[in-house]
């Protein structure tokens, strides 16, 4: 069962709405879904959001999947944010991994750090045993070099962030000087993407398409990720600077162009 994210200068989590389906008995919830940061959003879990969802699960019994591959990744975040990784008041699920940590697609080395009432984790333990040695067996050549990978994952993670911050200032840049520029980008809180606005009038299929014919790039419109309307593209900050600036500029001369041909 979906919950809406909401945006209103950042994005925040739609609190009231998960406080009814949490309590509505008919639909049988029994865990919580939460991605901190959000992809492609990039929203972290707010102070108040965790204080009100970790009350809202402890009080009707429901455990918290956190997905927090894209924690490190900070962009330009609140003060205040926090893993939901460790927390000792309500079962939880922490999800994180080699992929994300050491930008490493193919290794796929993932865990889960469980943590909440004592009783709660030694149960959820003893299950999630069966469910790793029955269907979750890791690859002989990544699994022998965990230590090491361990060991360079800290200057990988840097790295990587080090790129997308750059690229993110080179983005508030270009479009700042773009004359008459119609294209916003909205706050990046954490992770490796960002939400971009094009003007709803234009059709985020066509958009797309005329990217892949004039310029060979493939974009991700927003009806991917059930944005609410037309108009939102998500954007990748990983490429290298010179990709990067020649993806955005191709972006910005597309939406002035198919903006003239409307007129």
């Amino acid at each position: 069962i979906p919950y809406p994210l909401v945006y209103d200068g950042s994005w925040t989590i739609d609190i009231p709405r998960v406080k009814e389906l949490l309590e509505n008995t008919d639909n049988r919830i029994r865990a919580l879904v939460l991605i901190n940061p959000n992809n492609p959003t990039g929203s972290y879990i707010k102070p108040q959001e965790r204080d009100a969802l970790l009350q809202l699960c402890n009080k009707n019994n429901v455990a918290i999947i956190a997905d927090e591959v894209f924690y490190d990744y900070c962009l330009e975040p609140f003060d205040g944010n926090c893993r939901l990784a460790g927390e000792e008041s309500t079962l939880v699920f922490a999800l994180d991994g080699f992929s994300k940590m050491l930008a490493a697609p193919h290794a796929k080395v993932g865990w889960i750090e469980v943590s909440g009432p004592s009783q709660d984790v030694q149960d959820a333990m003893k299950r999630l045993d069966v469910i790793a040695d029955d269907f979750l067996p890791i690859g002989a050549t990544v699994s022998e070099r965990i230590p090491e990978l361990l060991q360079c994952a800290k200057e990988q993670t840097d790295l990587v962030k080090n790129r997308v911050r750059s690229n993110l200032k080179t983005l508030r840049k270009m479009l700042a000087n773009y004359p008459n520029c119609c294209v916003s980008a909205l706050r990046a809180e954490g992770g490796w993407n960002i939400l971009i606005r094009v003007p709803s009038c234009l059709d985020d299929d066509d958009l797309a398409l005329r990217l892949m014919q004039d310029y060979h790039l493939v974009s991700q419109p927003g009806y991917y990720f059930d944005m609410p309307n037309n108009g939102y593209l998500a954007l990748s900050l990983l490429p290298e600077e010179k990709q990067f600036v020649y993806g955005v500029k191709a972006l910005l001369d597309t939406v002035h162009a198919m903006l003239e041909e409307l007129n």
